[in-house]
């Protein structure tokens, strides 16, 4: 006997139904305007350390909001489900906070409804306006444009961490008097650091990691005053700090091949400016070169290179800037259009 049935079902919401924006669970405040409540979410997965200590992973939304005051990330506390970078993902758990770094924990569930997606980093630079300004990028994509300072590695061996800086920093009361001027140096300087981590939380990590991605040792190693470029990763925050927690290696500059480069440069310069004729001076009023002018010079048989006369805190030799006190400077000062100019220099040895 044939007999008519009728079954009762729900569909499952799944990969582009309805979800809440990771923007909207970050919020523009350091803390989420969702805290404690059950949010499905969805996102690229932009750094994977479900290995090593951190047991999770960063999640990116690929379009945003166009505001600078909300973050496009979130850091999602979990290791049940594999994922790797590039995973767009879908996840339900609780919205919530960790240390001050927002997170979703307590996940439910986790969907993979694509791989091989691309986030582009967001591009960061130091010094920053406030240091609550890196809120606005946790859990994001960043890299850092410009060449980065190793500062301080007084936790490299313990935590894999390194301070990186725009610049090298003195200790304020090694130009200023303690006072009111040290407090406001020893501020600034918190304005241009970042923590650059190695994505792990073990103390004392064996192998050690260098900032370029390889193993640590004597063959690829590095030291106080060198720099990195093109750092990249995901900005965190733990332990009362912003740090990045990188996705790649960064480009290492040794200081010491920096130092031989500019030294091959100042040499470039002084063997142009050894028997060189000034052809132009813009922005002269007295029709001499004076310290701020930028001064166009010609040796014959080359093509003309301009130089700037600048105090000694602002020589830059790739820039040409030099400094007026220099041979080559003071040698250039009170010269007029068509001036012949002869500079005895010194050759510089290495041995």
């Amino acid at each position: 006997m044939v007999a008519d049935h009728t079954f009762s079902f729900t569909i499952a919401p799944g990969c582009g139904d309805t979800f809440t924006r990771i923007y909207d669970i970050q919020g523009t405040g350091e803390t989420s305007p969702l805290a404690g409540q059950t949010v499905t979410t969805e996102g690229v997965v932009v750094g994977d350390f479900q290995v090593g200590g951190r047991a999770g992973y960063y999640i990116q939304d690929p379009t945003g909001d166009n505001n600078t005051a909300t973050s496009d990330g979130i850091f999602i506390y979990n290791t049940a489900t594999d994922v790797n970078v590039g995973d767009h993902v879908r996840v339900r758990g609780t919205a919530g906070e960790f240390n001050g770094l927002t997170q979703i924990s307590l996940v439910s569930q986790v969907w993979v409804c694509s791989t091989g997606e691309t986030i582009t980093p967001t591009e960061v630079t130091l010094p920053v306006e406030a240091v609550s300004d890196f809120e606005k990028y946790e859990g994001m994509l960043v890299t850092f444009p410009q060449s980065l300072v190793i500062s301080e590695y007084f936790n490299f061996d313990r935590y894999g961490e390194i301070v990186l800086t725009s610049q090298r920093h003195m200790t304020p009361t090694a130009f200023v008097e303690p006072g009111a001027d040290a407090q406001a140096a020893a501020q600034a300087y918190l304005l241009d650091r970042i923590t650059l981590d190695d994505g792990r939380t073990a103390q004392n990590p064996d192998p050690a990691i260098h900032p370029n991605g390889q193993v640590f040792n004597m063959d690829n190693l590095f030291r106080g005053g060198d720099k990195l470029a093109n750092v990249t990763g995901v900005i965190d925050y733990s332990f009362n700090l912003y740090r990045i927690q990188p996705t790649e290696g960064a480009d290492y500059i040794s200081a010491k091949e920096d130092q031989g480069f500019l030294e091959g440069r100042i040499l470039e310069v002084e063997t142009i400016l050894a028997n060189a004729e000034v052809i132009d001076e813009p922005g002269v009023m007295t029709g001499k070169v004076q310290i701020g002018n930028k001064v166009t010079v010609q040796e014959a048989g080359e093509p003309e290179e301009v130089f700037e006369l600048v105090g000694v805190s602002e020589v830059n030799t790739l820039q040409g800037k030099i400094s007026y006190e220099s041979p080559i400077g003071s040698a250039l000062l009170d010269k007029r259009v068509g001036d012949k100019v002869t500079v005895k220099t010194l050759s510089l040895i290495h041995i």
